[in-house]
């Protein structure tokens, strides 16, 4: 899920599938990570973050995701 996306943020997103019941890891994978952007998302249940320019990092983080972990990274 990107964070910037045209009706909704990434976020607001993460909020209504949860909503719906689900439980679906959702992973944030965005260019415009920051603390404030990763706090958000921890408390919205999102399972995860990543930065674009950490693309690097992407396999690990839905590899953890896939095991029930949580996986935020920012630098």
């Amino acid at each position: 899920m990107d964070f910037s996306m045209p009706r909704m943020d990434g976020v607001q997103a993460a909020r209504e599938i949860a909503k719906s019941g689900a439980d679906i890891p959702i992973l944030l994978f965005t260019l415009n990570l920051s603390p404030q952007i990763m706090k958000l998302a921890r408390n919205a249940g999102l399972r995860g973050a990543v930065s674009k320019a950490e693309i690097s990092k992407l396999p690990y983080a839905i590899k953890t995701l896939q095991r029930g972990e949580t996986f935020f990274y920012w630098t």
